[in-house]
């Protein structure tokens, strides 16, 4: 079971059509950020997620979408990968070092508290996490 899905990662990166990256490199992708995450979070939670948290679904598409841009590179998005690349490693130290936990880090069904940033891409926005 993935964390995220595939229509989750393309409205991240909605620029980027099946023409360019198929459904089955996405979800190659979705599967390298669940075992990222795995692999960070081992210590601390048990995983893999049973039902992953909104949090770690937000997490795996932002990671699978940073792999996809990276390997199908655009000038328009290097500085939106940047700070996609920092806010991933940000968001996976808090959790390693205790400043977030699960529990602490998203309210279910409250989109309202979502935090975004304008991206320099075409897109409308992309959706980061940041602390409040």
């Amino acid at each position: 079971m993935s964390y995220c899905s595939i229509m989750d990662v393309r409205r991240r990166i909605p620029e980027v059509t099946s023409d360019v990256v198929s459904d089955a490199d996405l979800k190659d992708f979705i599967e390298e950020a669940d075992a990222y995450i795995d692999d960070a979070l081992r210590e601390i939670y048990d995983v893999p997620f049973t039902t992953a948290p909104t949090a770690i679904e937000k997490l795996s598409s932002m990671w699978a979408s940073y792999i996809a841009q990276t390997l199908y590179p655009d000038a328009r998005v290097e500085e939106d990968l940047v700070r996609l690349r920092v806010d991933i490693d940000n968001i996976i130290g808090d959790y390693v070092s205790g400043k977030k936990t699960l529990g602490s880090s998203y309210e279910i069904d409250n989109p309202i508290s979502d935090s975004f940033y304008y991206t320099t891409t075409k897109s409308k926005y992309a959706y980061y996490e940041v602390d409040q």
